[in-house]
This record gives structure tokens, sequence and C-alpha cells, in this order.
């Protein structure tokens, strides 16, 4: 049994704010029969996210959408 997987993602900063983005994909290859699988992730993730450092004064955000 073999696992892999890669990831793509990128960060830009824009007006002081923070944009990520980021697609991982994982796979599980050639399960033997009757063998219990723990491998519990889809096959292809997508993350996206805003923050800001310094919203106002010692108080920043960030928010991230998982799918």
């Amino acid at each position: 049994m073999i696992s892999y997987g890669a990831a793509l993602g990128i960060d830009y900063l824009l007006a002081n704010y923070n944009l990520s983005d980021n697609i991982p994909y994982n796979k599980i290859g050639d399960i033997p029969d009757n063998y219990i699988n723990d491998f519990n992730t889809p096959t292809i993730r997508y993350n996206f996210g805003i923050g800001r450092k310094e919203l106002i004064k010692n108080v920043g955000f960030k928010e991230n959408y998982r799918w």
C-alpha cells in the first residue's frame, strides 16, 4: 500500500491584507481486500484565507474557508 500527495499554495499581500490559497492532493493506492482503511481525507481539498495583521491597534483577524 502506497500513499502520496502534493500541494500547491500561494500567499499574496494586498493593501495590508494577506490572501492565501492552497490546494492539497492526497491519494492512497492498492488497498488489499479486507483492509480497514484509516486514511480519512478527501483526494482533493481547497483552502482560502484572508486576514489582516492589525485591523485596529493590537487587533487583527484571519478567516479561512475550507472545502
